[in-house]
């Protein structure tokens, strides 16, 4: 028996670990008075991780093991939990995100025009443009399984210094780094696209290179994808035994989507990717290691969007399913010591002001992302709505589609087929369509907030073009 000194110890102890826990998994809002955000001419480092899914990120998933350099890199860093990708499009959440503009704002939607044949989205000034204007260098760098020299889509052109040529792939970006570090302030945004299909580098003895197979920058085709233009549908099969390091792995066949799959069929897939990420984290490292030694400097990991692995039914990207636009958006700041996360949803079209906050930086221009930096103190956000979308004709009819996100209501509105809706807190997946089940006040409210944005949307579009009267006429 328990006597009554022994009860209150042990009452003591438990209650001490209950607090313990509670403190340390709970969001932190530090006092706003007590977290200075500043950093003046600061160097920024973006690392847009194509196709990275939020919940491949340990980080974000503590399930997930694919990304421990990651992990302990960003462990003390802003965390956005719930972070949500304009588009499931790569060109239209890329110009969207670095624009800070809703999805209407690309190069394929003929109704924003601006005047002598150029779109409205070739006017607004990118944060290269702006940070050079404040002496900063700056540089864009496509690297992996698809991208090029110079990216249009993500107006990389612009990014760089007297529109300077960047090698397709670098032998090691850690050495753009130590460069550029000698030309402070600098800006380096890194894409690497390794998790697009098709899959070329293998995680088989990464970090160790015990086997002369595979050398420092080549690993062996993991897994080879071979998308014919009608289709969008990855099918694997396999695995079978391979001695040569230029086989495949897996054996792979592509039809269309009527084909029948089995589990093993999409773990192959899923198997396939999760290397692909442990390939990228690794790579990462070689990175971490030399921004450790660089002062003064932020670094945003996040991803322009996500994949669907077949996640709904869908095998790619292109959609706005949660696998699609749920992204990693991780900040570590030289003067954040310790772990924030953030658990209100929000859009990534708001990181750029973010960042011109943080930087001490003004911008004659307007756009529509909003700072986060009062969320971040003390949990205030002003955006009562996230928009997703792929409004213009890239894709034809069937890949159209609006989606508007409040609190946990998510209403996704197709051109072509049914009208879906979820409630993501208790269905985050998005399995259970309460569409036609829902109280039709709502759904009426979600709508009205759609069209609220197109015309939000036009608003912005002629003060844009009031903008770019203005600076013509300074530069005439």
């Amino acid at each position: 028996m328990f006597t009554k000194k022994k009860k209150i110890i042990l009452t003591i102890i438990i209650l001490t670990i209950i607090s313990i826990i509670f403190f340390t998994s709970h969001t932190k809002y530090p006092k706003s008075e007590e977290l200075d955000l500043s950093c003046n001419k600061c160097n920024l480092i973006f690392l847009n991780i194509e196709l990275l899914r939020a919940d491949r990120v340990g980080l974000l998933n503590p399930n997930q093991k694919n990304t421990p350099y990651i992990d302990e890199f960003f462990n003390n860093s802003i965390i956005f939990e719930n972070a949500i990708s304009p588009s499931g499009l790569t060109y239209i959440s890329n110009l969207a995100i670095i624009t800070s503009t809703e999805v209407f704002f690309n190069r394929h939607n003929p109704i924003y025009p601006a005047n002598d044949g150029k779109l409205i989205i070739d006017y607004i000034p990118i944060i290269p443009e702006v940070l050079r204007e404040k002496g900063y260098t700056t540089l864009g760098i496509n690297v992996g399984n698809i991208l090029k020299e110079v990216d249009p889509v993500s107006l990389m052109k612009r990014y760089n210094q007297n529109n300077q040529k960047i090698p397709e792939l670098f032998n090691s970006v850690s050495d753009v780094i130590r460069r550029y570090k000698k030309q402070s302030p600098f800006f380096i945004h890194y894409r690497p696209s390794f998790l697009h299909y098709p899959y070329k580098r293998s995680i088989n003895d990464l970090d160790t290179r015990k086997s002369s197979r595979y050398s420092s920058e080549y690993y062996g085709n993991i897994i080879e994808l071979s998308i014919p233009p009608t289709s969008n549908t990855r099918i694997v099969s396999g695995p079978y035994n391979t001695t040569n390091k230029d086989d495949v792995k897996y054996k792979v066949i592509v039809n269309n989507i009527s084909m029948n799959l089995t589990n093993s069929d999409i773990e192959l897939v899923n198997n396939a990717y999760n290397d692909q990420i442990r390939y990228i984290d690794s790579k990462l490292k070689e990175i971490f290691k030399e921004l450790d030694q660089i002062q003064n400097t932020i670094v945003v990991l996040y991803a322009n969007h996500g994949e669907g692995l077949f996640d709904n039914g869908i095998p790619n990207h292109g959609v706005g399913y949660q696998s699609n636009v749920h992204v990693p958006l991780i900040i570590k700041h030289p003067k954040i010591k310790e772990q924030i996360r953030i658990k209100k949803r929000i859009s990534l079209i708001d990181f750029i002001p973010t960042l011109y906050e943080m930087l001490n930086i003004s911008i004659k221009h307007k756009n529509q992302g909003i700072s986060l930096v009062p969320l971040i103190k003390n949990g205030q956000y002003n955006r009562t709505y996230i928009y997703v979308g792929q409004r213009d004709h890239y894709g034809g009819l069937e890949s159209q589609y609006e989606i508007i996100i409040k609190e946990d209501l998510k209403l996704y509105e197709k051109r072509m087929g049914i009208s879906e809706l979820y409630n993501l807190s208790i269905d985050p997946k998005e399995l259970n369509n309460i569409f036609f089940s829902s109280n039709d006040s709502q759904v009426n409210q979600l709508k009205i907030q759609l069209e609220k944005i197109k015309i939000e949307s036009l608003e912005f579009r002629d003060e844009m073009k009031e903008y770019i009267k203005s600076i013509s006429q300074e530069v005439n």
